[in-house]
């Protein structure tokens, strides 16, 4: 009798890959369902709610003129639950976590930084909450992580520049010598 696992590498070759392939195809983890979901257009920043989550809902950014900022709930709050980004608008869209949460893209989920998808339209990125972190688990098109615009820098830099030189020239040289000739009888 074949285990399970043979089965599939049996289909796997007859079926030239394809059964692997779909295997693959099926998420890990809850996708919305599109034919139910709340769309919901903004134009400007705007933070997600926990009403918005009740049911899945579909962020777009249909007539936004820049980047639009979208902040997510606490994770504590939203386990189990799904949202949606979908650029309508070639216009950049931003997802932030709270400060101190993360939001985890192929494995990076480092805390203060924020999710970017490129302004193209048609660009989407799903987002899930497992109770400890947000995770892209869907997307098409550019995403990019980097550190939040949030999180203020620590050192600001001087916008009036100061000119202070560390060394004068001297203009009087002096010199010693450092061996004195001696004569000595021998």
């Amino acid at each position: 009798m074949l285990k399970n696992l043979e089965v599939k590498r049996f289909l796997s070759r007859v079926a030239g890959g394809y059964h692997a392939l779909l295997s693959y195809v099926v998420p890990a983890y809850p996708t919305i369902d599109l034919r139910t979901a709340t769309v919901t257009t903004k134009t400007s920043d705007y933070t997600v709610t926990d009403a918005d989550l009740k049911t899945p809902t579909i962020f777009n950014n249909s007539g936004g003129n820049g980047t639009i900022v979208f902040t997510l709930p606490l994770v504590a709050d939203s386990k189990g639950k799904i949202v949606r980004f979908h650029s309508l608008a070639a216009q950049t869209i931003r997802v932030d976590p709270q400060d101190g949460e993360a939001i985890n893209y192929n494995g990076s989920a480092t805390v203060t930084e924020d999710a970017s998808m490129a302004g193209t339209i048609g660009n989407y990125m799903e987002v899930y909450c497992d109770g400890v972190q947000w995770i892209i688990t869907r997307s098409s098109g550019v995403i990019t992580k980097a550190a939040s615009s949030s999180v203020s820098p620590s050192v600001s830099p001087s916008l009036s520049p100061s000119v202070s030189p560390s060394v004068s020239p001297s203009l009087s040289p002096s010199v010693s010598p450092s061996v004195s000739p001696s004569a000595s009888p021998s």
